[in-house]
């Protein structure tokens, strides 16, 4: 609450958000005269936009372009989507293991083009004649440095799947039972939707606070009689602090909705199968957790380096996305920490959804390690758990996994 008080009381984000010309003087409003800056504290309330030496083409001769010969009915109405849908052609037993196959083909093609995309950047930016300011020279050691990483992701993960690809079958099996069970609990799907608000309200917050820590800071005049504002002293260390609130709040409303969603799947099942009470029925999933941990890793194993690799997916996606946003809009400078944060916010948002599957999955774990443990497989104590499924995973159990 401190910093956010002295973010709001200090900083200035309608410098950002109007733009401000040589002499400090923010568009769009009344400005303060400046010490020493004879051009400085105009009234800007009619002058809303900043002149910049870069104009328009001379062919445009105003701010908007209109098409007249649009089909308005080729996007509202379409005579075809009254027609019967065709028949499905692929049968709905291969479903869930064509969609994990496009799955990973889809990440493995994200990750080469995403980092293919930063070292085309990276190469095109180092070699612009025009890249002279200082910030522009930063956007490019940024740029070498995510390519550099973008690729050392790569090879992990394509190695990864490389290793592993004998065992999509395996995980196909996984998902369809964890189908089975999210089919009789389908409203949690819902969950991460209250977790979606409460993240962009925080976020919002979040990125207000840090634009006004960001201007915070005195005008001061140049040698050259222009003002120049300079941040405070300390307004790194609050950066970094605001930064650190970032993560543990975000990670906090994370933690709720996985708490919430164990407590439908996850918290009560040692209780549904022996009949104890919850404190006896946790302390018992623990012992059996860790006694079974090592035999019945595979379970999870597999299960969740897929949902991990949908995450890297969505965060490709969306950093590609943003990429050609900022390549396509130069004017803009400061776009390297905006584009670090989409990619954090992405990665965080795809976690709130598909942690609901990542939850159901420990929650087939622990059921399968009580199954094990309570049952022998005799006629008197059969197995429940899928007989496949128990045979695949005792075959994993001698492999090591990541």
């Amino acid at each position: 609450m401190f910093v956010t008080g002295y973010a709001v009381m200090a900083g200035a984000a309608e410098r950002l958000v109007l733009g401000y010309d040589s002499f400090g003087n923010i568009c769009g409003r009344k400005n303060v005269p400046v010490k020493g800056v004879p051009l400085s504290g105009k009234d800007m309330t009619n002058k809303k936009y900043v002149f910049f030496l870069n104009s328009c083409s001379p062919e445009m001769q105003s701010s908007c372009l209109c098409v007249y010969n649009l089909s308005i009915s080729s996007y509202t109405i379409n005579p075809k989507a009254a027609e019967l849908c065709p028949t499905l052609p692929v049968p709905p037993r291969f479903i869930r293991t064509l969609l994990v196959h496009i799955l990973i083909a889809l990440v493995v093609f994200g990750l080469l083009f995403v980092s293919g995309v930063l070292w085309w950047l990276y190469y095109d930016y180092r070699n612009d004649p025009s890249t002279e300011l200082e910030t522009e020279k930063e956007n490019v050691k940024f740029l070498f440095g995510y390519a550099i990483f973008s690729t050392t992701v790569t090879v992990v993960l394509l190695s990864l799947i490389l290793v592993l690809r004998k065992r999509l079958q395996f995980t196909v099996q996984l998902f369809q039972i964890v189908g089975k069970i999210i089919g009789r609990i389908p409203f949690l799907l819902f969950q991460p939707l209250w977790t979606f608000l409460i993240l962009i309200v925080f976020w919002v917050f979040w990125v207000a606070v840090l634009l006004s820590l960001g201007t915070a800071g005195t005008a001061q005049t140049t040698s050259e009689g222009q003002v120049e504002y300079r941040a405070f002293s300390g307004i790194c260390y609050m950066a970094w602090y605001h930064f650190v609130g970032l993560i543990w709040t975000s990670e906090f409303i994370l933690a709720c909705q996985q708490m919430t969603i164990a407590g439908a799947v996850h918290v009560y099942a040692t209780t549904a199968i022996n009949g104890t009470n919850f404190c006896t029925s946790a302390k018992d999933a623990v012992f059996i957790l860790a006694k079974s941990s090592a035999e019945f890793a595979s379970v999870s194993c597999f299960g969740g380096f897929i949902i991990f690799l949908g995450k890297v997916f969505v965060v490709c996606f969306t950093v590609f996305g943003g990429l050609m946003a900022f390549n396509y809009h130069r004017e803009l400078q400061a776009w390297v920490v905006p584009l670090l944060l989409v990619g954090f916010f992405a990665y965080l948002m795809s976690h709130s959804f598909l942690s609901v599957f990542e939850v159901t999955l420990d929650t087939m774990f622990l059921c399968f390690a009580i199954d094990v443990e309570t049952n022998d497989g005799s006629a008197e104590k059969p197995y429940f758990v899928d007989q496949e499924l128990l045979v695949n995973s005792s075959d994993d159990s001698k492999d090591t996994c990541f």
